[in-house]
């Protein structure tokens, strides 16, 4: 009897082997743990914190004196005018 060769069967089991590799790598797969200096972050996170706090104190004082620069503004007018 002769024998006869699946081409087929042989693809598919070929294709099978590989996605099951492929999924057992992506579900196994870690990302690369790299080394971080815990204080360093800190410190950075901690120096942004109150710069954050002194810009808006500022922003109050700059709407304080616009006000009082446009009634000086309003003043020189009345004056040229008369």
């Amino acid at each position: 009897m002769a024998s006869t060769k699946l081409i087929r069967k042989a693809q598919v089991n070929k294709s099978r082997a590989k996605v099951r590799k492929d999924t057992i790598k992506r579900l196994s797969w870690q990302p690369v743990i790299k080394k971080v200096d815990i204080e360093e972050l800190k410190a950075t996170f901690g120096a942004k914190k109150p710069a954050k706090k002194a810009a808006p104190k500022a922003k109050k004082e700059v709407k304080e004196e616009a006000p009082a620069k446009e009634v000086k503004k309003e003043e020189t007018t009345a004056e040229e005018k008369a």
